[in-house]
C-alpha cells in the first residue's frame, strides 16, 4: 500500500496522517529539507532531473510503502504518479474562506518561526517571493497591523486565491479519477467508510479519534471572521472573480 495526501496546508493533512496511524503514516516527512529542494527547483537553482533524483532518494530513505500526508506533496504529484503506478492519492479540500482565515492565522501565530529561512521559503514558494512580510516584530498588535496592511495594499490575497485554485485544479486534472479520492476537510471524520473502501483496508483499522488532530485551541484567532472589514471586502471581491473563472 502506498497512499499520498496531496492537500495543501491547513486542509487536514495532520488528521489524515493520524487516521492511518496503524500503517506507519508520516506527516511532513523531512519537512525543512524537502522545502529547500522544492524552492531550489522552482527557482531554477537545480534542474528537474536533480529534483526527481532527490524525490527518488527521499522515497527510498523512507523505505516503507507508508501513507504520506504532507502539505507539499502536491508540488511534485506528477513525479509520484509516474514513479509509483500502483499508488493511490487523497486530496483534502477545505472551504476557501475557512482555509484562507486558517492560513492567515497560521502566519500570525507562528510569525517568529517564519523568519527562519526554510519556513520563509515555505511561504515564498507559493508567492514567487514577492512579499517581504517578516520583519522582526514582537508585539502582537504590531504583527496584526503589519500583516493587515500587506493584505490590503498588495496582491497577496489574490496570490493566495490563485495558489488555492491552481493547486487543487492541478491535482484534479492530473490524477486519474480511479486513483483519486477527494475529501472535504470538514467531512474527514464522517468519511471512514469511503476511505477504507478506496484504500482497501478494514474500516476498523482507521483511527477516527485522530481525525481532528490539528485543532489548536491554544492559538489566538487573530483573523476571526475576517475581523478587518476592509480585508473582508477585498477578499470577497477577489473571490467572486476567481469563482467566475473556475
Amino acid at each position: 500500500m502506498r497512499i499520498y495526501n496531496l492537500g495543501i496546508e491547513k486542509t487536514g493533512t495532520t488528521s489524515i496522517a493520524g487516521i492511518f496511524g496503524n500503517y506507519n503514516s508520516v506527516h511532513e516527512y523531512s519537512f525543512s529539507e524537502t522545502i529547500h529542494k522544492i524552492y531550489d527547483w522552482k527557482n531554477n537553482i537545480i534542474n528537474r532531473n536533480d529534483f526527481v533524483d532527490y524525490i527518488n532518494n527521499r522515497e527510498e530513505r523512507r523505505k516503507l510503502p507508508v501513507v504520506d500526508s504532507s502539505s507539499f506533496n502536491h508540488y511534485y504529484a506528477d513525479i509520484l504518479l509516474e514513479k509509483f503506478s500502483d499508488a493511490k492519492f487523497i486530496l483534502t479540500i477545505r472551504n476557501i474562506e475557512s482555509w484562507f482565515a486558517s492560513d492567515i492565522n497560521m502566519i500570525y501565530n507562528y510569525y517568529a518561526g517564519f523568519q527562519n529561512s526554510w519556513r520563509k521559503k515555505y511561504f515564498n514558494i507559493r508567492t514567487d517571493s514577492k512579499y517581504n512580510i517578516f520583519p522582526k516584530l514582537s508585539k502582537k498588535s504590531e504583527i496584526k497591523n503589519h500583516l493587515t496592511q500587506i493584505l490590503l495594499n498588495t496582491d497577496m490575497i489574490k496570490d493566495f486565491l490563485r495558489y488555492y485554485y491552481d493547486s487543487n485544479l492541478k491535482i484534479v486534472n492530473l490524477i486519474p479519477s480511479n486513483k483519486l479520492l477527494i475529501i472535504n476537510t470538514n467531512n474527514i471524520s464522517s468519511s471512514m467508510k469511503e476511505i477504507s473502501s478506496f484504500c482497501e483496508i478494514p474500516e476498523s483499522e482507521l483511527l477516527i479519534k485522530n481525525s481532528n488532530r490539528n485543532i489548536k485551541i491554544d492559538n489566538e484567532d487573530y483573523f476571526s471572521c475576517f475581523d478587518s472589514s476592509d480585508v473582508k471586502n477585498k477578499f470577497d471581491k477577489l473571490l467572486t472573480t476567481f469563482e467566475n473563472k473556475h
